[in-house]
Order: structure tokens, then C-alpha cells, then sequence
């Protein structure tokens, strides 16, 4: 981008003398302020600013020449954006502002991504910059941020979400669609996070899959070492949960279908009730990562009706639970 100098006028200083002698005028000089390189401009962030860890971009405006400056407020949601500008024929600290940014859904900011530019977005000017963040058990979080230099307005798009096997983010962004055709710079942050491949759209049949799964285990936290009753999770027909069930294999009594498998992570023994065709999560744990030396639920069998037996290896060790689904008592 072309720079275009900046004029900081020096006053004229004019002296009044007596009548007929002409004014003395001294000579006006003009300070050029040009827009400066990346370098340099990182360098007066650090020494107007203070140092910190972010991104520093250079930027002509309808006002002259702008440095602009980028980095995440520890301990918080938020971003934080400082902006210099020429004063008196000299670059000042002109504006340090925080600007709500993330989504608090418990990760911590760990690197900003594909750098920062400018991008002409609805006839704009716009600065464009990613961010990452994580919360160190799997959970991430991808932002992309827009900043219009002429306004100083921050907007961002976050795909929220979790690794998968492959290092890629499954999850999901809330913004909506048709709001964001009315908005040109988010419409952009939306697009770019849909073309992104290392994110991965998590399906509202998996959505609710998880949800189901996270119930469960929330409301069963004692279930793998105590004896005691269970919380049967009521599952939605549209879940991932009822299409695996229905290609399972299924174990069956009066009152019950029941199926064991493998869905997301996790081992769930899903069960219908045929009194009323309604389908509910009566068992769910992390998938066996060794079956040699780790716990495996192997296989589910009824006994005395309402009675669902839950067999298990350990090794060559073998050992069962036993499911009462009628009234979830669960007896070890």
C-alpha cells in the first residue's frame, strides 16, 4: 500500500514592530510522518507501549497514517487493540482499548494463526487476524477477527469445539447465516472458518449424541467404582445414538431391546422400551484404549427380564455388572 505522508504544520511566529518597518516572518517547516514498515513499526509499539506478545500492523486512513497493535489480555475473554498515530510531529500512544472477543467456554488464548493483513472487505479497508485457543484436555476454540481501522470496531467468528483423532476440530459455529449476509466482515469471518480444513462441522445428530453422552457421565459419576442406582438419559430420536442402535445387534426381552457399541469415544449400551418406543442411554464409558490390559465391556445379555448384564475383560480377568432397567439399580 502506497504511504502518504502525514503534515504536522509548525505555526509561523510573526513579531510586531513599529509602523513602517516591515514584519519579520520566519520560515514555516512541515514535519513528514510516513507510514512505517513492519519493523519499525513494532518497534514504536514497544517503546510507546510497552512490550508484549501479539501482532503489529501498519495502515494508511482517511486521518493520516495509523500503527496498530494486537494481544490477548491474560486471564480473560477478551483482546486487546493499541493504536498509534503521529502528535506534533511524532508518534504517540493514541488509543488502548480491550474489546470482548472469545467465547468463555473455558480455553486460554495460545497462538494467534495465518498471521495479519488487510483485506478489502464492503469497500473497506479491513484488518483480518486469527487466534487459537485451547483448554489443554482436548476442548479448542478458532477465531477469526476483523478490525476497521477508520472506526476502530472489532468483530469476530469463533468455531468452537474438540480434537478428533486426526488433529483436526469438530464443532460448530453459532453465528447465523442470514445475519451474517448483512454483514460483510462477519459474512467474511464466516466463510473463512467454512473453508477451513482443519475444522470439521460437527452434525446436529452428533451434537446431540455428545450432549447425551456429557449428561450421563455428569449424573453417573460414580458409576465405574460404586454399587447404587443410575440415571437413564432420555435420547431424541434424531440423535447419532438411535441410527447405531437401530444397526447394532440387539439383545432383547420382554419389556426391552438393549445394544452395545462403540459411537464418538465412547462404549454405550443403548436400550428401547417397548412399552412406549422410547429410547434412553443406560450405560456409557471411554472406549477400551488397549483391550490386552484395559477394562473392556465386552458384550450385554438379560437375565430375569428387566435384569441387564454388563460382561466385561480385564486382561484375562472377567467380571459382570448387573443393570436392573426398571428401576436403574445397578449391582456389582
Amino acid at each position: 500500500m502506497k504511504a502518504l505522508p502525514y503534515l504536522s504544520a509548525l505555526a509561523g511566529l510573526v513579531l510586531a514592530v513599529s509602523c513602517g518597518t516591515p514584519a519579520q516572518v520566519a520560515e514555516t517547516s512541515e514535519v513528514i510522518l510516513p507510514l512505517p514498515g513492519i519493523e519499525e513499526a513494532e518497534t514504536l509499539v514497544t517503546s510507546l507501549a510497552g512490550p508484549s506478545s501479539g501482532l503489529t500492523i501498519p495502515i494508511e486512513t482517511s486521518s493520516g497514517p495509523k500503527v496498530f497493535h494486537f494481544y490477548p489480555e491474560d486471564g480473560t475473554d477478551n483482546l486487546t487493540v493499541v493504536s498509534l498515530a503521529p502528535e506534533a510531529g511524532q508518534w504517540a500512544l493514541a488509543n488502548r482499548r480491550s474489546y470482548p472477543c472469545f467465547e468463555a467456554d473455558g480455553t486460554s488464548f495460545k497462538e494467534f494463526k495465518d498471521g495479519i493483513r488487510v483485506e478489502r472487505i464492503g469497500e473497506k479497508d479491513i484488518i483480518v487476524l486469527g487466534a487459537l485457543r485451547e483448554d489443554g484436555a482436548g476442548k479448542a476454540q478458532r477465531t477469526v477477527m476483523t478490525f476497521n481501522p477508520e472506526e476502530e470496531n472489532l468483530q469476530a467468528v469463533s468455531f468452537c469445539g474438540k480434537y478428533i483423532s486426526d488433529g483436526r476440530i469438530e464443532g460448530s459455529s453459532y453465528i447465523d447465516a442470514v445475519a451474517s449476509a448483512l454483514n460483510p466482515e462477519l459474512d467474511y469471518a464466516r466463510a473463512y472458518l467454512i473453508s477451513d480444513a482443519s475444522l470439521v462441522e460437527l452434525s446436529n445428530a452428533d451434537e446431540m449424541t455428545d450432549q447425551a453422552i456429557q449428561w450421563w457421565l455428569k449424573n453417573n459419576p460414580r458409576a465405574q467404582s460404586n454399587a447404587g442406582s443410575i440415571s437413564f438419559g432420555a435420547v431424541s430420536p434424531e440423535s447419532s445414538l438411535v441410527e447405531a442402535y437401530k444397526k447394532a445387534k440387539k439383545e432383547t426381552s420382554a419389556n426391552y431391546n438393549a445394544a452395545l457399541f462403540n459411537i464418538r469415544g465412547y462404549t454405550v449400551v443403548m436400550v428401547l422400551r417397548k412399552s412406549n418406543g422410547s429410547y434412553v442411554l443406560a450405560w456409557a464409558e471411554p472406549e477400551c484404549a488397549n483391550k490386552n490390559t484395559d477394562q473392556l465391556l465386552n458384550n450385554v445379555y438379560f437375565r430375569n427380564g428387566s435384569n441387564l448384564i454388563l460382561f466385561y475383560y480385564k486382561g484375562k480377568r472377567t467380571f459382570n455388572y448387573q443393570l436392573n432397567l426398571a428401576n436403574g439399580r445397578l449391582m456389582k
